[in-house]
């Protein structure tokens, strides 16, 4: 493994251009703000779990509207009222039904009920298919990560620095399996928490190299990388390379 640190660090201070002092404050001139109201718009961003500004214009377009629309009025009792209306609706739909069975005849009665049975026989058989397909798929999944662990445990080429990423790299205990794809709030808290598991993988790919377990394989230049053979020949224009370029091809054929 090659660790190539190609970090460039100026030392050089004095670049010989004007002695002027410079205010870098990051400051927007149209408010004053610059880098302390950046900040705050991150801070906002990532409370509210928002992507970007423009997800942010669209949040507090959304909160004046739902204001206009409730203005004044207290938004507990709102809510209390339409939990009220929903208790009022179900009373009043249940006597509606109460009604329709008194005045159903024998026939109709006898329909109904058959109806009523076979949707409640569907509800059984739906939640009992429902269970059993999520019990068969944990078993496959406890399957699959007894079946990668015992390949890890028994493959002694890989180190055991690396066997506990190397396992949730492939999904074992890996709490993407569980999470909801729909909630992008989930999503992006889980691949910035998933972000800490490639440092500490990077961190023991390093220390495994400063302790000498990593052998530096030797790196020979291969044959396509080494200059083209132009012949002695000087090429002076484009026309010269394009022509040098299929000689080159056609001896190779």
């Amino acid at each position: 493994m090659v660790i190539d640190d190609q970090t460039q660090v100026d030392l050089d201070d004095d670049k010989g251009g004007d002695d002027t002092d410079i205010d870098d404050t990051d400051t927007d001139d149209s408010t004053g703000t610059g880098s302390t109201g950046t900040k705050y718009v991150e801070e906002i961003l990532e409370e509210f779990d928002l992507d970007s500004p423009e997800e942010l214009k669209t949040f507090v377009k959304d909160l004046a509207g739902l204001k206009g629309q409730i203005g004044d009025r207290d938004l507990a009792k709102l809510v209390e009222n339409s939990e009220t209306l929903e208790k009022f609706q179900a009373h009043w739909a249940k006597e509606e039904q109460e009604k329709l069975k008194e005045s159903e005849t024998p026939e109709e009665t006898i329909e109904r009920l058959e109806r009523e049975k076979d949707e409640i026989q569907g509800k059984r058989k739906g939640d009992s298919d429902r269970r059993k397909a999520k019990e068969a798929a944990e078993r496959a999944l406890d399957d699959f990560n007894d079946t990668v662990t015992g390949v890890i445990k028994a493959d002694k080429t890989i180190p055991e620095e690396y066997r506990k990423f190397f396992g949730k790299f492939m999904g074992v205990g890996n709490p993407v399996n569980d999470v909801n794809i729909d909630d992008k709030a989930a999503v992006r808290r889980l691949t910035k928490e998933s972000a800490k598991d490639l440092r500490d993988f990077e961190q023991a790919v390093i220390k495994r190299y400063k302790a000498g377990k990593v052998n530096i394989p030797a790196i020979s230049k291969a044959e396509g990388d080494a200059a083209p053979d132009t012949g002695g020949k000087k090429i002076k224009n484009l026309a010269d390379a394009r022509r040098v370029f299929a000689e080159t091809i056609l001896k190779r054929k």
